[in-house]
């Protein structure tokens, strides 16, 4: 791909019989649009371009064209996108090559310690392991919260949260040993997360709201905390901010989902609906959105839905996580029962993962919540009969979840 912004995509390849192949795709369905070829200084093709989400538009030629820019224009003579091919010269001065950091214990400052190990982390070193970079930073000063914060991040990620709970501590107490506002809101963030996936919603709530104070972290505690409030059931304070979190970015989606679902809740279906219509409008790709809005539709007819996602077990355990964590637990078994009782949609590409034991797992838990202890043990019955292969668990809640069958 050589450029796309939230319009297109455009990729432009030579093949095998000396033609450039020009490639286009769009998440939105646009029509009769343009796409200029020039070459030098005058135009070499003008083309008439229609684009629609999962359909690729291809265009070939002659590679002795020099092409100089490619711009894709709407109907209305906005320009889109556009593309100017490199010609790679012949003085190119390549950088440097990379070089490896020094080992821990040989590194002066902990402030570099830091450094490597979030270079480290960043770009995913295959055979250096950041945590010893860190480690080795809060040995030579256990309050570095910077060093903290990157090691409690690890153990959330592997499910740890005591361990992050208490690395975090550390981290707030050096963050706020002048004032109770640290400049930072990244360490309660986490530590909200951590207290949240330990099924302490107060501690969670606390934490989400001082994280909240720093702007770079607001929009995302928010949505936390209106997360915690729907979980309690409180839709008017889950509401107020989701709107809060909607109005500082237009892009979070699952804020914009879960207000429509508090809308829904609250009898407010033209608002509901028309939330999800709008969201779709800009990103028809968002299973959720979708999923969502044919259960609010008269007669639920989820064809469109099941052949969008290919009815693939893990779309549909993302979108339950989502149910689940904002408390949803009734939405969140129609959702798997549906993708149970579905076929899968033909395909040209096989999907091994389209089915997976992990949907069974999670049934029975969700009825085990909702105290339906008989379809709770059918379900964990077939799970555990059931073939373990292309069985890759990763998310916090499919953890929760098989600490629980066991």
């Amino acid at each position: 791909m050589q450029n796309a912004n939230r319009f297109a995509a455009i990729r432009v390849t030579s093949d095998q019989q000396n033609n450039w192949e020009i490639r286009l795709v769009s998440p939105l369905k646009i029509e009769n649009a343009r796409l200029l070829i020039r070459s030098s200084d005058h135009l070499r093709s003008d083309r008439i371009v229609s684009l629609a989400p999962g359909q690729i538009w291809t265009e070939k030629v002659p590679l002795n064209v020099n092409m100089t820019r490619l711009s894709l224009f709407d109907s209305a003579g906005r320009e889109l996108l556009s593309y100017e091919p490199f010609i790679r010269s012949n003085s190119v001065q390549l950088p440097k090559p990379a070089v490896e950091p020094l080992d821990a214990s040989e590194i002066t400052s902990t402030d570099e310690l830091f450094l490597v190990g979030e270079h480290l982390e960043q770009y995913r070193h295959p055979t250096r392991n950041p945590e010893l970079y860190w480690n080795e930073a809060i040995r030579r000063d256990s309050d570095d919260y910077r060093s903290r914060v990157a090691l409690a991040r690890k153990c959330i990620g592997r499910f740890q949260y005591r361990e992050a709970i208490e690395h975090l501590n550390v981290a707030i107490k050096r963050l706020t040993a002048f004032h109770p506002n640290p400049v930072t809101g990244e360490a309660h963030y986490y530590l909200g997360v951590a207290f949240r996936f330990s099924n302490d919603y107060a501690l969670a709530e606390d934490a989400f709201g001082k994280a909240a104070w720093d702007r770079s972290w607001v929009q995302a505690a928010r949505y936390e905390l209106a997360l915690l409030a729907c979980c309690r059931k409180d839709f008017v304070r889950a509401g107020e901010l989701l709107r809060s979190v909607e109005s500082g970015t237009a892009q979070n989606n699952h804020a914009a989902i879960l207000r429509s679902i508090v809308a829904r809740i609250e009898n407010d279906r033209a608002t509901s609906t028309t939330i999800l219509v709008e969201l779709l409008r800009r990103d028809p790709l968002d299973h959720w959105a979708l999923y969502e809005l044919a259960r609010q539709n008269p007669g639920k007819r989820f064809d469109e839905f099941l052949t969008r996602c290919r009815n693939d077990a893990q779309t549909i355990l993302d979108v339950t996580f989502n149910y689940i964590e904002a408390g949803f637990i009734q939405e969140a078994i129609e959702l798997l029962e549906l993708h149970e009782k579905s076929p899968e949609p033909a395909s040209m590409t096989p999907n091994p993962l389209a089915r997976g034991i992990m949907t069974q797992f999670a049934l029975a838990w969700l009825y085990s919540q909702v105290g339906d202890e008989k379809r709770s043990k059918t379900w964990l019955a077939d799970a555990q009969r059931a073939e373990p292969s292309y069985f890759f668990p990763s998310r916090p809640l499919e953890a929760q979840i098989l600490d629980w069958a066991i």
